[in-house]
Parts: C-alpha cells; structure tokens; sequence
C-alpha cells in the first residue's frame, strides 16, 4: 500500500534530504571560476556558468579553478561534490543530477566566497519535487510572462531540486485569453515545458475534463483534443485529471472516459502516469469513484486528493490506499508512514 503525500508550498517541497556529516568548513573563493561539462552535464555547466558570470564571478583574467561536471553510476538524482587540486569536480548519474549539484553551490555562495562543506553527497528526500504552472489569467501572474522570463522560473525550480513541472492545460475554467499575455497560452506552455526537458525535468500535464459527457460524441470530442494536444508536447511524464475543480463528471461516466485518453497517452509517451482526483464528488459520487477503483483498472497509476474534496484523509487510505497510490495536495496535515511519493508538485518522505 501506498500514500503519496503532496504540497505546493514551493519551498517545502523542494527539500533535500539532510547532509552527511562534515569534516571541516571553509571558505573558497569562486572568482573567476570556469565550469566544464558535456552530454548529460552540458545544460547544468551552462546554466551554473551563466548565474556565476552574474554574480561576476567568471569572465575576464582567466581560470584560477574549474569546476568539472563528470558522470558515474549509481546515484540515482543525487550528486557528489569533491575537492579536485584548486577546483571541484561533480559528479552525478542524471541530467537533473547535475542540476542539483549546481544549485548546491550557488546556494552556498556568500559573495565570491562558497563555503564548503567536505565532502558534499546529497540525495532527494522526496520522490517527486516540482510545482505547478498555470499560465491562463486566473493566475495573474504566470499569464504576462514571457517564454524567457518562465524558463527562468523552471531554471530556478530545478536548481532549488525540483523534478517534475506540472502545466495546466490550455483549456480550463478560465477565459480564452488574457490581455497581458506576451504569446498564445499554447505557445508558452510548450516553451516551458521544452526548457524542463532540456534540464532533464519531467514534465506532467493538468488536465480538467469540462464537456458534458452524457451527450453523444462528447467522448470523441475529448479524444481528438487530447491526441491533438498531447501530440504537441515534447515530453509528457504524468496527466492529471481532476475529478472536479474543475469538471463535474459522475464517475461512472468519467472512468470510462479515461480509459479512452489513456491510449493515445501510452502510445506516445509509454511511461506516462495517469491520475484521477476524487474532488468534487458528493457522497454518493465519492463512493462510485471508490466503486470504479475497486475495478483496478490498468490504466490508472494512482488517486489524487485536492480542494474540494469531501472525504477525510483517513477514509481516503481506508477505501482507496488498498489499491492505488493515494496522493494528498495542496498540504499533508497527516504523517506519512508507508512507502510514499509524491507527483507534480507535492510533498512526500519515503
């Protein structure tokens, strides 16, 4: 049985797990720093080198250390930093890995001085770290910015250690437009999401249902929108579909559904989770869901459980948890005490 404990609390749900004790503390001067990396470690060379140049610590007057990017096996997302002769070397097993390490360093910097910890070996605490963008004008915010100014953003998220960005997608319950948008919604949101698979991030995809599927053709409908815009994506790692907020579809009609969208998901990203919210159902929709849960369709990767959900958290482990990870955002108020993990933004320990 699992429990997925979730939060979209930034700063929470970025969290590292505790160092390893140090040996000794110092303090080593970054000017004019070079970094080298290639492959799996060429997007985090560059994104370090790009925030130490502007903090005007590269540049002019040559390399007095390198900090060498190099990969090995068996860490999983985590990394290593070592000492290597007046430099750094950093090692790592993922893109993303490298990432990290990056953001280590750039945390640890006061001034041109790092102060270093011997040795640095990290490894996620939390399974699935990242946060969720909705650029539509309900936000207010994420809707003026440019595609530059969101791949910012994403840098920043995977360098705190997030792993996975989720998007809301382009239709929801919100105007077509906003007057303040710099580019189409569409257009933004494929940037971003390219900008999280160059550094190795997933990518997942929110994903509200808002036709009424009891009239004829409405599933067909769905269907095509969904192929057309999942066809779209570079990379797609995980679709949620909420239950409600928005959407309001009986259970019996919606799992149905679902499982039509999950074929044109798996056939172009294989690996894709697939997650359905229990928001929004009254009582008696709440236990048609568990009804359809207790089907154990294939198709379905786990539950997850946001506002406007009725239910307590501890009948949701009572009914669903035998069954299905059960995911719990925007905040766990509940310890997590079996084999947990996290997605799209959410919090977890394992």
């Amino acid at each position: 049985m699992t429990v997925r404990l979730a939060a979209l609390a930034a700063a929470s749900f970025l969290a590292l797990a505790a160092p390893v004790a140090h040996a000794r503390t110092a303090q080593v001067s970054l000017a004019h720093a070079c970094v080298e990396g290639s492959g799996d470690a060429e997007a985090a060379a560059h994104l370090l080198a790009q925030r130490l140049t502007e903090r005007g610590l590269t540049g002019q007057g040559g390399c007095r250390l390198t900090i060498r990017l190099d990969a090995t096996s068996g860490l999983g997302e985590g990394y290593r930093i070592r000492r290597e002769g007046h430099g750094f070397m950093v090692s790592a097993s993922q893109r993303r890995g490298y990432v990290y390490a990056a953001g280590w360093l750039l945390s640890h910097l006061h001034g041109a001085m790092l102060d270093w910890n011997e040795p640095v070996d990290e490894h996620p605490a939390l399974a699935v770290r990242g946060d969720q963008i909705g650029i539509r004008a309900k936000n207010n915010s994420f809707d003026a910015w440019t595609p530059a100014m969101l791949a910012r953003h994403v840098d920043d998220l995977a360098l705190m250690g997030a792993n996975r960005i989720q998007l809301v997608g382009p239709v929801s319950d919100d105007a077509g437009a906003s007057p303040l948008a710099p580019v189409p919604a569409m257009d933004a949101i494929l940037a971003t999401a390219r900008e999280a698979k160059a550094l190795g991030l997933e990518v997942a995809l929110y994903q509200p249902l808002l036709r009424d599927y009891a009239k004829p053709g409405a599933d067909a409908a769905e269907l095509a929108t969904f192929t057309d815009l999942i066809d779209r994506f570079p990379a797609l790692d995980a679709v949620y579909f909420p239950g409600g907020d928005p959407g309001n579809t009986h259970p019996d009609i919606l799992f149905p559904l679902l499982a039509k969208l999950a074929v044109p998901l798996r056939a172009r990203f294989p690996k894709a989770e697939l997650l359905v919210s229990t928001q929004g159902f009254d009582e008696a929709g709440f236990l048609a869901f568990v009804a359809q849960i207790r089907k154990r369709p294939s198709w379905l990767s786990a539950v997850f459980v946001g506002p406007q959900t009725r239910g307590s958290i501890a009948r949701h482990r009572e009914l669903i948890d035998p069954y299905y990870p059960l995911e719990l955002y925007p905040t766990p108020r509940t310890p997590c005490t079996r084999n947990c993990r996290s997605s799209a933004g959410r919090q977890c320990s394992r």
